[in-house]
């Protein structure tokens, strides 16, 4: 998060959302370009989901920040439950503007364990996504707090949905991604890509674009 926050300055234009989710979905913001907002939004987020102790005693290290970031996406308040599928679909309807021919952008950060019963498991989930060419990203979380992590599965519906896998843990994800996305709306506006990159603590490569937004909804869940 909080290198999504440095990067997203980036973006030039395109709006971006954060949604979460567990049991049922929480949108953070809507989309949105004001930059300020959203790298600061992100931050907090971060702030409310930095934890202490160690392996299965981890415990939210913020819980003023914590337990009010999360409200809204615990409906089964005694046992808790993480419905995947249905936080992906929930991130495909933030996306408005639906009959406009533009690049929709979605960012899906999980363990991918599933506790609960979902309406649409991750592999139905994942065909949404294709059916509305919506371009896939998946972050696994390789979570202490997971008993029961699905990496394979998650890689199997991301690339299934033409989409790209990484590691949460992977420092060069979050680049990388943002790269890719300022790449291809180059190509989609007949431009030739160009990177340019500044060697200054802080500053991210700037593709020259117009036109167009690309939307960005990160959902991921937090369990205890």
């Amino acid at each position: 998060l909080d290198t999504f926050a440095d990067l997203v300055q980036g973006f030039q234009g395109k709006r971006v959302a954060l949604l979460i989710f567990n049991s049922s979905a929480r949108t953070v913001f809507p989309l949105s370009d004001d930059y300020t907002m959203i790298s600061e939004q992100l931050r907090a987020a971060s702030f409310a989901l930095e934890t202490s102790g160690h392996g299965v005693n981890l415990w939210p290290k913020n819980t003023n920040e914590f337990f009010p970031f999360i409200t809204g996406t615990e409906t089964d308040a005694d046992y808790g439950s993480s419905l995947v599928g249905d936080g992906l679909v929930s991130c495909t309807q933030a996306f408005d503007l639906a009959d406009t021919e533009r690049s929709r952008t979605l960012i899906l950060a999980t363990d991918n364990e599933v506790l609960g019963n979902e309406l649409f498991t991750l592999p139905e989930a994942g065909d949404v996504v294709k059916t509305r060419g919506i371009k896939l990203y998946g972050l696994f979380i390789d979570s202490l707090l997971a008993v029961a992590p699905d990496e394979a599965g998650m890689r199997q519906v991301v690339e299934g949905a033409d989409g790209t896998f990484f590691y949460a843990s992977d420092a060069d994800a979050a680049a990388t991604i943002i790269g890719d996305v300022q790449q291809q709306e180059a190509i989609e506006l007949g431009a030739t890509p160009r990177l340019v990159i500044f060697d200054r603590p802080g500053s991210w490569p700037v593709v020259a674009l117009c036109g167009v937004g690309v939307m960005i909804v990160v959902g991921w869940r937090f369990k205890l």
